[in-house]
């Protein structure tokens, strides 16, 4: 029966949960919890096996720039077009390891455990415990996490650093602290130094604070005017490697480069966006339905 004040959705035939329930759905379950970072560390663990396999075409050219010494980083990453910063990475990593696939693949299994940890972070941001669990486990066996974590290729660190990027963005749109500015344009740049095409990342949260947040009275545009301005002296270095890939990005590739009707049937695949449409028509003709019930029954 329901108390003074409340509505009792159930049907009359149907009697109230019990208390021992509402306790375990209604607060964060440890057990549930503990089971899911149990299960996210296994799936984590078998990626181990993975790395002794042989490399394939673009680890080789991580392995030639990872021959070299640290001062020859910067023109073997111009040479392959490959991020400076990740060239260095290999590079000590096979100083200490040597030239071989576990030594030149298992920066990149660390690195999909920090992101993993991150995203978790995340995760706690914007849900609610038993919920950022689910999508922690969702994002651990995603394909692309599963294959960037034995791969001697800069997709796992990228991963790690765009995690944190978010997480700094979003904790300096709640607290407004320095701090959490300075960490993601420190997380921004890394990125990009990381993997030279995830600029286009950048254009997510520049969006979401054009349309969203700078229009509205009150916000601090001075600091993200300062942060992009930080992102940009950040990312100087990298000045020749851009005009490269935009001067003779096409020699680096056995195709030439795709027209923008191709980028946008890659995006925008007419099949799934059709089935999308119908899908989230379908799925709002059945919350309405559930409401107006509802509203009828009251």
């Amino acid at each position: 029966m329901a108390m003074k004040g409340e509505t009792n959705l159930l049907p009359d035939n149907v009697s109230a949960p019990s208390e021992s329930l509402q306790k375990f759905t209604q607060k964060p379950n440890r057990v549930f919890a503990w089971l899911s970072w149990l299960l996210i560390a296994c799936h984590y663990l078998t990626w181990l096996k993975f790395l002794p396999g042989s490399f394939w075409l673009d680890e080789c050219g991580t392995a030639w720039i990872a021959q070299g010494s640290l001062s020859e980083v910067p023109q073997r990453t111009l040479l392959l077009l490959h991020a400076p910063l990740f060239g260095a990475i290999a590079t000590v990593a096979a100083a200490i390891g040597g030239i071989n696939e576990v030594a030149l693949r298992l920066p990149s299994w660390i690195a999909v455990g920090i992101s993993i940890y991150v995203f978790s972070r995340v995760a706690d941001e914007l849900l609610e415990p038993d919920t950022a669990r689910i999508s922690l486990a969702i994002f651990t066996v995603w394909p692309i996490v599963s294959y960037s974590a034995a791969d001697a290729r800069p997709y796992s660190f990228a991963l790690a650093a765009l995690c944190g990027c978010y997480l700094f963005f979003l904790r300096a749109l709640r607290s407004d602290q320095n701090r959490e500015y300075a960490g993601f344009c420190l997380c921004a740049a890394t990125l990009v130094h990381l993997h030279l095409l995830f600029v286009y990342v950048m254009v997510i949260p520049i969006a979401f604070l054009l349309v969203f947040n700078l229009p509205s009275a009150g916000l601090h545009r001075k600091k993200w005017l300062l942060s992009a301005i930080s992102v940009l002296i950040l990312l100087s270095p990298l000045a020749m490697h851009y005009r490269v890939m935009f001067t003779r990005g096409s020699s680096y590739s056995f195709s030439p480069i795709p027209a923008w009707s191709s980028l946008q049937s890659m995006l925008l695949p007419a099949r799934p966006m059709l089935f999308f449409l119908i899908s989230t028509v379908l799925c709002a003709g059945f919350i309405l339905r559930i409401k107006l019930n509802f509203s009828q029954r009251d």
